[in-house]
């Protein structure tokens, strides 16, 4: 699912062609495949009462003639089309040189100079990437196999953690108000918790890069965050 396309000094991780190629077309033909039979499927469905929107299914079967499943096929790919538009959004490259990190997703471009890496590792399905004092840097979901990551990190002489984070005993669990949390932290942290109950993923990301820059780093198990300071805020 990762693939290694080697530029000049540099190496970049991600999906490769077949996996882009599989994102791009599946979900389209499988909105299409399933589009084309919306009108025998609705016919069907009127026969069982108990299905319920009985009155679009009726909409859709008073159209007749072969177009009606050439519509409905294209409104299916159409959807399979956003479906994968979403999805790529998602998905992060990672280029690596002897200069940088270079974090892509969704349009947006994050350069981490090698002389602020400390250390990279993943936690659960995310990669992240910490710097001194264990100032979280990164903290992006990796959708490729993990064992890319070390082979890619190697050659350019990051530091990866196969353990995992190193700072995992230092996170507590985050309540409201909670002592020695300063009041603007508690304040953000507090509107982050609404952003994950509600499922607002940019806005979570972008308090949780509010709070960093305040010496609080934060990871989450489900809509429960847990929160450490780092070793410079402790100085």
């Amino acid at each position: 699912m990762t693939s290694f396309h080697t530029q000049p000094q540099q190496v970049t991780v991600g999906l490769d062609n077949a996996s882009r190629i599989i994102l791009l077309a599946g979900p389209v033909l499988l909105g299409g495949v399933l589009g084309y039979f919306i009108p025998s499927l609705a016919r069907l469905a009127l026969k069982l009462p108990w299905i319920p929107y009985q009155g679009p299914i009726e909409a859709i079967t008073s159209f007749h003639g072969p177009w009606v499943s050439l519509v409905t096929a294209l409104v299916g790919a159409a959807a399979g089309l956003w479906f994968t538009g979403e999805a790529f959004k998602e998905i992060v490259f990672v280029t690596l040189s002897e200069q940088e990190i270079q974090l892509k997703k969704n349009g947006r471009v994050q350069s981490i100079p090698k002389e602020a890496v400390r250390i990279v590792f993943m936690d659960g399905k995310q990669m992240v990437i910490l710097g001194d004092g264990g100032r979280e840097l990164a903290r992006e979901t990796y959708e490729a196999p993990a064992e890319s990551l070390p082979a890619a990190l190697q050659p350019f002489g990051y530091t990866w953690s196969g353990e995992g984070d190193p700072y995992k005993e230092r996170y507590a669990r985050w309540v409201p108000d909670m002592p020695g949390v300063s009041p603007p932290v508690n304040a953000l942290l507090k509107a982050r918790e609404q952003a994950l109950q509600k499922k607002e993923k940019e806005e979570a990301a972008d308090l949780r890069r509010e709070i960093a820059r305040l010496g609080v780093v934060v990871r989450d198990e489900g809509t429960r965050q847990y929160t450490r300071g780092t070793d410079e805020g402790r100085g």
